[in-house]
């Protein structure tokens, strides 16, 4: 009898592994902290709102195309450049020095 005592102790032991099958209902719980992870794709779907903020910087690529409109703006400093022809122009007038030479061939 007390091999069939040491059975059912062992039977009760087979019973703790059933309790040991409720610490895997607790794994359940895990899997339950795994739906938090569903809850960090929900924050996934705020990285999708951060697509949204991408999709910003597609508009931050039209300011790159102002950007492009400020290449146009370079092109009116070719326009200045021309405003530098106008110094050219004021080298010219650095000629007219030429003839402030030849009111120094005047003094001469």
């Amino acid at each position: 009898m007390t091999g069939h005592d040491g059975d059912r102790h062992q039977n009760n032991h087979d019973s703790s592994t059933v309790d040991h099958s409720n610490r895997f209902n607790s794994s359940v719980d895990h899997s339950y902290h795994g739906n938090f992870p569903v809850d960090i794709s929900s924050h996934g779907n705020s990285s999708v709102d951060h697509s949204n903020h991408v999709n910003f910087a597609v508009d931050h690529s039209n300011h790159v195309s102002f950007t492009v409109d400020h290449s146009n703006h370079v092109n009116f400093s070719v326009h200045h450049s021309n405003h530098v022809n106008f110094a050219v122009h004021h080298s010219n007038y650095g000629y007219s020095s030429v003839d402030h030479s030849n009111h120094g061939n005047s003094a001469v």
